[in-house]
């Protein structure tokens, strides 16, 4: 009875398996087998919508659990506003699995423009002027080093972008092409999908900055329209969802001692992370 049983159940779980997958039979060919071949059936990929950021979703996406409320204020710039909300982990983590991505080369071709001659970067401007980023070595070589690394080109704007490594510090530089006009920046700025728009943003506890800064590109120049400074916290996972947001985690942290640069991570003690949803608005 039981070995009875034991082969219902055999050939009921071929059956099922034989529903679910296509069996093509073996041939014989020459006294030899071919083994069968079992042709998966693939289900389609499930594509999630794209959320749509309204004034009615950033309500429902506020969040109420905030303790230091430490938000940068609303702020009037030129011809555009920028308003900060603080919005809930869900909702950032939604939100970044459709984050833009800058896709422009981060390491290119050598171009006409840029050449790499012993350490220096030799690059010609649209003006025919031609400018140098050189390695430098001061007083000690270990400590007193800056070296250049070609980082970015975004070519539909004519800019370049150049960190500079220097002992425990990077430093980092736009430049225009097309007349040469050059910007110290937080971090390698990340461009808004498809306006004139970039954001550059950093945290660090002692040697770099700790800020958030906001730039347009116009009549061939760069223009910083927005500057933040952090004192107790920092911005992280900074990223445009579409032309008019951009969102980035608030790491909160606790400074035991006054003295920052006797500080070292591991003395400085993360608190909270908030999320904030920084929203821009064109005035008329």
């Amino acid at each position: 009875m039981r070995l009875l049983s034991a082969f219902c159940c055999l050939f009921l779980l071929f059956s099922c398996e034989n529903q679910k997958n296509k069996i093509i039979e073996p041939k014989v060919k020459n006294n030899v087998v071919d083994v069968p071949i079992i042709i998966k059936q693939q289900q389609p990929k499930k594509v999630e919508e794209r959320i749509q950021i309204t004034d009615s979703l950033i309500k429902e996406m506020i969040s109420d659990d905030t303790v230091y409320l430490n938000l940068p204020k609303d702020t009037i710039i030129n011809d555009i506003s920028v308003l900060f909300y603080n919005i809930t982990e869900e909702y950032f983590y939604k939100l970044i699995k459709n984050k833009y991505v800058d896709n422009s080369p981060f390491e290119l071709e050598r171009e006409n423009f840029i050449q790499k001659k012993d350490s220096c970067y030799i690059i010609s401007l649209k003006n025919l002027k031609k400018d140098t980023l050189c390695d430098v070595t001061y007083l000690h070589a270990e400590t007193d080093h800056r070296e250049w690394k070609f980082k970015k080109y975004w070519k539909e704007y004519d800019l370049i972008a150049y960190t500079s490594f220097f002992y425990e510090a990077n430093g980092y530089l736009i430049k225009s092409l097309s007349n040469g006009q050059e910007y110290w920046t937080f971090q390698i700025p990340q461009k808004s999908p498809s306006k004139n728009r970039f954001v550059a943003s950093s945290i660090d506890y002692v040697h770099e900055a700790n800020g958030i800064q906001f730039f347009e590109y116009q009549n061939d120049s760069i223009n910083l329209n927005l500057e933040f400074v952090f004192d107790t916290w920092g911005p992280t996972d900074t990223f445009w969802y579409d032309d008019d947001h951009i969102l980035f985690i608030r790491t909160q942290w606790d400074i035991h001692d006054q003295d920052l640069w006797n500080e070292t991570k591991e003395q400085v003690k993360s608190i909270k992370d908030e999320y904030t949803l920084m929203k821009i608005i064109e005035r008329e």
